[in-house]
């Protein structure tokens, strides 16, 4: 019996030795030996990453913030949720062991750590907040500003256009992009000024979420926590929350996400279309400046139609060649408003004297020395008409009483205009204009035609003299008149002069002479584009002009810019 037992106890031992020895030689091989290709491909997992940083006071949150940058204009900001300020990733990770000689995942993951220089910005943030709230605030109001600023040139695009015409739909899409834009951006400039005097501090949001197919390839998304940053900080381990992996999964102490490499913020956004590396066809591109462009490419540059608003609000819309915009090609139809400017030369023809028959004006041509678009027959009614009424202060036309009451009689909208003198003091000249025009309830602005030349503005004293004078005389016939006056100028006087003169620029309608098939780039009232018309009523040729815009501004321009309106 005690034979039997020694026996049994020793061939135990001897199976326990070598299950034992069996044990260690797996576990040494399951330690030493490269992981198969199957086993690396189920130590994979997809991490998402959401970031943004949060600024409170006490327990209330007053701003969510996507990155700590110098200028927080350039990055998502939110007051109400911290996911419309977050930052997306998207990037690799590995089920991790948590010792090095025994199988021990507990849902364990190393991956990149993103914001592994969180620790020493919020220092640097937390340092200097209320420095750095007083700069983002200065910074979010200067926004606000150009915003508004779009928005008002968008808004303008859409009051002087139809929705005919191309590239409406684009401004108005792009109008509502902005509009929430700005306010976003007045909703986190108006925390920022609650903020003064409150105690403050700086902290980040971290999101993480694994992302594995089991062996059905269905996705299983796991929520999970941060454990720690690991050394290097370049990679962290984070933890599921409810510390498991999925059973198909495989962990592995040596598992590497990969080298980690900082990614820069892009410089800009595009989406469309690419060939052979760069943009061509249509995009929309967008860029951390906040210049925008919706519309057609080729080589990376903008070629063909498109919509664009540049970081100063400023929005064109119409052709590009070569990166550069060639403006707005008008299609002229009966639905736009059309009308002329004449003078004596509308009277005297080729050594005769004829009168103009009002009662039965038609535009028959819009002139055929500079192209045009035109979509049916040209026969278009006259809606307006401005009148040369004084030169300098001698000089007056002599049909001019007998035209302004022929244009009324017929419903015509008039308008009285002045041939600025580079001789003549500016006063004077206001006062002749105002003794020799008729002015009756719903005429048309006063207009002050500028066409002097180089060697007459030098003669005069310069570009200053010459608006010095622009603006006493329309200083001199609002106040008389109660109505502001038009400025009428030509393309190469806007290219030139205008720039020495924004508050001219700014502060009067324009009526321009430009013969092109393209649209001034420019805010107008009225465009001047041929001096060829031909009219049924009136010999020879004719000055034609286009209101800026259809019926509908019309009679509200009607309303606001007419003469007791």
């Amino acid at each position: 019996m005690t034979i039997n037992k020694i026996t049994n106890s020793r061939r135990i031992l001897k199976w326990s030795w070598i299950l034992l020895s069996v044990a260690i030689l797996t576990w040494v091989a399951w330690l030493v030996m490269p992981m198969t290709e199957s086993q690396r491909e189920r130590n994979k997992v997809d991490i998402e990453y959401q970031s943004c940083y949060a600024l409170t006071s006490g327990t209330d949150t007053l701003l969510y913030i996507g990155e700590l940058s110098a200028d927080w204009t350039r990055t998502n900001l939110s007051t109400e949720n911290e996911k419309q300020a977050a930052r997306n990733e998207t990037f690799g990770g590995t089920w991790h062991n948590k010792y090095l000689l025994i199988p021990s995942c507990c849902g364990r993951i190393v991956t990149f750590n993103p914001d592994y220089k969180a620790d020493s910005l919020l220092k640097i943030a937390n340092d200097t907040l209320p420095k750095l709230v007083k700069r983002q605030e200065k910074l979010l109001a200067g926004k606000s500003e150009t915003l508004k600023r779009t928005l008002n040139e968008l808004l303008y695009f859409m009051r002087v256009h139809s929705v005919t015409n191309d590239g409406y739909h684009v401004v108005a899409a792009h109008y509502a992009e902005v509009a929430a834009d700005k306010e976003r951006t007045d909703r986190a400039l108006a925390a920022l000024q609650s903020a003064v005097n409150k105690p403050l501090q700086m902290s980040i949001v971290q999101h993480f979420t694994a992302i594995h197919k089991d062996n059905e390839g269905k996705t299983q998304r796991y929520g999970c926590d941060l454990l720690r940053s690991d050394k290097p900080k370049l990679l962290c381990t984070i933890q599921t929350h409810n510390r498991t992996k999925p059973v198909n999964a495989y962990a592995n102490h040596a598992g590497n996400p990969g080298q980690y490499t900082e990614k820069p913020l892009p410089k800009f956004t595009y989406y469309g279309k690419i060939s052979k590396g760069k943009r061509n066809g249509h995009g929309i591109y967008s860029d951390r400046a906040g210049n925008y462009y919706d519309g057609f490419w080729a080589d990376d540059m903008r070629e063909g139609f498109g919509c664009s608003v540049d970081s100063a609000g400023n929005v064109r819309v119409g052709l590009w060649k070569a990166d550069r915009f060639r403006g707005e090609r008008m299609n002229h139809t009966p639905e736009r408003i059309y009308g002329i400017d004449i003078a004596r030369y509308q009277h005297e023809v080729g050594g005769g004297v004829y009168p103009i028959a009002w009662n039965r004006l038609r535009i028959t041509s819009l002139g055929e020395k500079t192209p045009k678009t035109i979509t049916g027959k040209v026969n278009y009614p006259v809606s307006f008409v401005f009148i040369k009424s004084t030169e300098g202060v001698t000089i007056r036309n002599k049909y001019y009483a007998a035209d302004y009451l022929g244009a009324r009689k017929n419903g015509i909208r008039v308008g009285s205009y002045h041939f600025f003198s580079t001789k003549s003091a500016p006063e004077e000249q206001a006062m002749f204009f105002l003794r020799n025009t008729k002015f009756g309830k719903g005429d048309l602005p006063p207009v002050l035609d500028v066409e002097p030349s180089d060697a007459q503005i030098e003669a005069m004293g310069g570009a200053d003299i010459m608006f010095s004078n622009i603006r006493k005389w329309m200083g001199i016939v609002k106040k008389a008149t109660g109505i502001r006056p038009i400025l009428y100028i030509n393309q190469m006087f806007v290219n030139q002069y205008m720039p020495l003169a924004p508050d001219v620029a700014a502060g009067y309608e324009v009526w321009i002479a430009r013969y092109n098939e393209f649209k001034p780039d420019m805010h107008l009232a009225f465009w001047q584009l041929g001096y060829d018309g031909r009219l049924s009523g009136i010999r020879g040729d004719v000055d034609i002009n286009v209101f800026n815009g259809y019926r509908d501004e019309w009679e509200n321009y009607l309303k606001r810019r007419t003469i007791g309106g």
